[in-house]
């Protein structure tokens, strides 16, 4: 019998109302990103094969966009 191939084992972490990640808005960069690696490690901890992190929660942007704000779940002000 042939090995089984690992399929599509992921997860999503969300962001819209810090569901997930982060865990409450206006955390600093270190403390944001001590939390996403800690889902990270949990992902490879659990073999899963893909990670979807919403980056996009509100018609807003987790990076600077000149069309859209920054989210207020990263900095804790929209905008």
């Amino acid at each position: 019998m042939p090995a089984a191939r690992p399929g599509f084992r992921g997860v999503w972490i969300a962001t819209v109302s810090c569901r997930d990640w982060p865990s409450r808005p206006g955390l600093t960069a270190e403390a944001q990103r001590a939390e996403l690696l800690a889902h990270l490690d949990t992902a490879v901890a659990r073999r899963l094969t893909a990670v979807i992190l919403q980056v996009r929660p509100t018609a807003d942007a987790f990076w600077p966009s000149p069309y859209e704000p920054w989210s207020q779940y990263l900095t804790g002000t929209q905008g």
